[in-house]
């Protein structure tokens, strides 16, 4: 967007990249559009995240305004945490939320000159920061029509408030748990991370990095639609083991052993884990076609009974 800018160049500029980049700046603008997102702010002063604790009350998260894949993030669930994070952490770009206690959905999909061509959402198993804290993490596409029409035009809403008209992009939401409530956590203007445009490609027949560069150039084409009705992707990436750097020296493999499986990434032996491979270098990846979301689950569970990975400490004084 500066090259553009600086160059005079048609497509997103400064101002608009900031929406999806800077998450205080894009929560304002969600929530000007009259949409829930969590009361938050960025970080200034100590005294200042006290005071909004002692209003909104713990949990808490702290995170990079421009951060991704989990990386940086505090929650804080009672004021000695508040006050151990602020005495050890640079806080410097941060921002401070509430913790929204629900089940996180995500939503992939592309826009094109302001028509969304393809969309589905998908349940996360578990959070992506339970997944960097060594949770198995498992996703599967949402099979309830009804649900995805109110996902799926929450998701318009919030394309609208990002100005976002040629772009690929994956939404996280939240479903609160007491209320059925949707409240936007954030987007990135790109493909989904991990196992997601494997899932895409495989299941759904659409390259989503290649629909990115298409989108942004111009190019007008038609992409296969992923509606309810049709097959159901899942995935399952497993977390790197508990101690770090370690050595693989073999990953089950999965094949044969579970109907849905159509896909896996194993990890080759001799490989180190080091802890800081996020949602790229997992400690193995499957991915499922099935026919509903439940059976996608039942599947996940299966392999997760089934993985057996062999490793052992880099160093041998761990």
């Amino acid at each position: 967007s500066d090259l553009r800018a600086r160059l005079g160049v048609a497509g997103k500029q400064p101002a608009e990249a900031a929406l999806v980049r800077d998450k205080v700046m894009m929560k304002a603008a969600v929530a000007a559009a009259g949409l829930r997102v969590p009361a938050h702010f960025g970080y200034t002063t100590p005294e200042d995240i006290r005071t909004f604790a002692a209003a909104t009350g713990f949990p808490l998260v702290l995170k990079p305004r421009r951060g991704a894949d989990s990386q940086g993030i505090y929650i804080m669930r009672s004021a000695q945490d508040l006050e151990n994070v602020l005495a050890s952490a640079d806080l410097t770009d941060y921002q401070c939320e509430e913790f929204i206690d629900g089940d996180l959905y995500q939503v992939d999909g592309l826009v094109a000159r302001g028509v969304l061509r393809t969309v589905r959402s998908w349940h996360c198993l578990v959070s992506c920061l339970e997944f960097k804290e060594g949770t198995p993490f498992g996703s599967v596409a949402n099979d309830d029509p009804a649900f995805e029409a109110r996902i799926v035009a929450f998701t318009r809403q919030v394309l609208a408030a990002l100005r976002l008209t040629d772009d690929v992009f994956h939404l996280e939401v939240f479903r609160v748990r007491d209320t059925n409530e949707l409240v936007f956590l954030e987007l990135g203007a790109r493909p989904g991370g991990g196992q997601v445009r494997f899932i895409w490609e495989e299941v759904y027949g659409v390259d989503l990095v290649e629909a990115a560069v298409h989108v942004q150039l111009g190019i007008d084409r038609e992409y296969p639609r992923a509606d309810v009705g049709g097959d159901v992707g899942a995935y399952l990436m497993m977390p790197e083991p508990p101690i770090r750097p370690c050595i693989v020296h073999e990953v089950r493999s999965l094949v044969g052993l579970i109907p849905e499986l159509h896909a896996e990434t194993l990890v080759p032996k001799g490989t180190v884990l080091n802890g800081n491979g996020g949602a790229v270098y997992t400690a193995g990846a499957f991915r499922f076609r099935a026919g509903s979301s439940a059976q996608a689950e039942q599947a996940i569970e299966m392999a997760m009974k089934l993985y057996k990975i062999d490793w052992s400490p880099a160093h041998a004084d761990a």
